[in-house]
């Protein structure tokens, strides 16, 4: 990993299918504050996997990088700067339904404004980060029920006012009723204790495995979780 300094000129990524695309005042405060920030890069993404391209390409330069969007918007991003090789800052304006790495994990705030501005002027802070199947994460990682709302609640959240904590408390009472069946085998096997574990395979009706202390839009499913 690369520690050199990062150039001081940000990238800005905006999802505009984020927070049901009602997007524009978020466009309108990031053109107010990018006015005092003529050298930084300006990008709305238009597709699945750009933002992480982008994120890719603006870290191998060394520019900090700020993503306005949800949760999966921050999940491209984060894996776009890994893969770059590059420490370079990340700043996040949290608008998803979802938020938890963004207002649970790092407590910033949910006010547009505010976040905006910490995300440019803020003091950076370490994250762990996590890797499954060649893919990172930061917030959290989880098999079976959990991951099943998940695909789930990215089509529920298409119904109007279904959103935040709603979407997802929702979406796990229609699963539970009507839609999950599949209990997944795992074998769950512990690296680097102090003594040896023993493996334990069995059926899990979910396995999770969390860098903070919320999913879910607020669940709190490991509350002593620290990034």
């Amino acid at each position: 990993m690369d520690n050199s300094p990062s150039s001081g000129n940000p990238t800005v990524i905006l999802n505009p299918t984020a927070n049901r695309g009602n997007m524009a005042r978020y466009r309108a405060l990031l053109r107010s504050r990018l006015e005092s920030e003529p050298q930084a890069e300006y990008v709305e993404t238009s597709r699945q996997g750009e933002a992480q391209e982008r994120a890719m390409n603006a870290a191998k330069e060394g520019r900090p990088i700020i993503i306005v969007g949800g949760d999966g918007s921050v999940h491209e991003v984060v894996n776009g700067i890994l893969r770059a090789g590059r420490r370079v800052p990340l700043g996040i304006v949290a608008a998803g339904s979802g938020n938890d790495y963004a207002w649970h994990t790092l407590k910033l705030p949910k006010d547009p404004a505010a976040a905006i501005e910490r995300a440019f002027t803020g003091q950076l802070v370490d994250s762990d980060a996590g890797i499954v199947n060649g893919r990172y994460f930061v917030n959290s990682f989880s098999v079976g029920l959990d991951a099943d709302i998940a695909v789930a609640a990215s089509w529920m959240k298409k119904i109007p006012f279904m959103s935040g904590s709603r979407l997802y408390y929702g979406t796990t009472i229609k699963q539970l009723l009507f839609g999950y069946h599949r209990c997944p085998w795992l074998t769950i096997t512990l690296d680097g204790a102090a003594e040896p574990v023993e493996a334990v395979a069995k059926r899990y009706v979910l396995m999770a495995v969390t860098n903070g202390p919320t999913y879910g839009a607020g669940f709190r499913i490991n509350p002593t979780a620290d990034y």
